[in-house]
């Protein structure tokens, strides 16, 4: 229409996909953040006018987010930010138990000395942050890591393959950050410690395990949080003054945040 935005006109396909690409890695990583809250609605009027861009790339951009599970189809025309999803993360935590056993074991065969400095670096700092109590830096932190690992098990198809998963390893770890800080910082260092050292087998067996602590933390939430909601309703007040009489502070919350 009258209205369309310059790329219409003059940017051709190249111009529209990189548009595209803009608009998908920042809703994706407001929705992985948490800045865009589960069950936002997102209208492509809206978004169009936050980028300046027409809602050609926004549509397509929506439908890339949809297919990747961030984004949900609440009913006709009406798309919404979707919450993490019990399937979806079991699938996740198998193919990283597979992809990341590879990369740590590679990476210590092949990791360069800069490499390593640069593993020793991102575990310091998020012990650092950790210790001060700024839990929001870590899941970053956390990506950062486990992207460097990859990158020094110098092969370019894992390499690949933990990018395309990061976004979602970043959000469910983000789900449990508060319960799973500690301890996989922890492991963190000893998987990178393993890497330092050379050792394929102790990094295999370090990631194994490091990825099952976050699937069981993130299993043990799950559960915890169908128990508070399936007595929300009948004591709503009475929850929401006192919180859930049965978890301590730090789970209660964890429940408000995701109510």
């Amino acid at each position: 229409g009258p209205m369309s935005s310059r790329e219409d006109h003059d940017g051709g396909t190249g111009a529209l996909s990189s548009f595209v690409e803009t608009v998908t890695r920042e809703l994706r990583q407001q929705i992985v953040s948490g800045r865009l809250a589960v069950g936002t609605r997102l209208t492509e009027r809206s978004i169009a006018e936050e980028f300046g861009f027409s809602r050609v790339p926004v549509r397509e951009a929506l439908r890339i987010l949809e297919g990747e599970g961030f984004v949900r189809t609440r009913s006709p025309r009406v798309r919404v930010v979707a919450g993490v999803d019990d399937a979806d993360a079991g699938d996740l935590f198998d193919v990283r138990s597979t992809v990341e056993t590879l990369t740590a074991a590679r990476a210590a065969e092949h990791a360069t000395d800069e490499q390593r400095a640069w593993l020793h670096a991102i575990v310091q700092e998020g012990q650092e942050r950790l210790l001060r109590g700024e839990l929001e830096a870590l899941p970053g932190l956390n990506a950062r890591l486990h992207t460097a690992i990859a990158s020094a098990a110098d092969s370019p198809m894992l390499l690949g393959l933990v990018n395309q998963i990061m976004p979602k390893v970043t959000w469910y770890y983000t789900a449990v950050v508060g319960e799973r800080a500690l301890s996989s910082w922890r492991e963190h260092a000893e998987l990178a410690a393993a890497i330092v050292a050379g050792d394929a087998d102790e990094a295999r067996h370090r990631m194994r395990e490091h990825v099952a602590g976050t699937r069981f933390a993130y299993l043990d939430r799950t559960l915890r949080t169908a128990s508070v909601t399936a007595t929300a309703p009948v004591e709503e007040d009475a929850a929401r003054s006192a919180g859930p009489a049965t978890i301590d502070g730090s789970h209660r919350r964890d429940h408000a945040v995701w109510r």
